[in-house]
């Protein structure tokens, strides 16, 4: 649940090869920078 907060409010921003800005799924995202990164975004969000 708070992941997925953690990610709706960074997925405008993130930058993939191959994908436009803001239409990378979670997983995909999770699988390019770790599952980490979202709970980084999480602790100052």
């Amino acid at each position: 649940m708070f992941l997925q907060k953690s990610f709706d409010s960074v997925k405008n921003d993130i930058k993939i090869k191959g994908f436009r800005k803001g239409f990378v799924t979670r997983l995909l995202c999770e699988k390019h920078f770790g599952e980490r990164f979202l709970y980084q975004k999480l602790l100052h969000f």
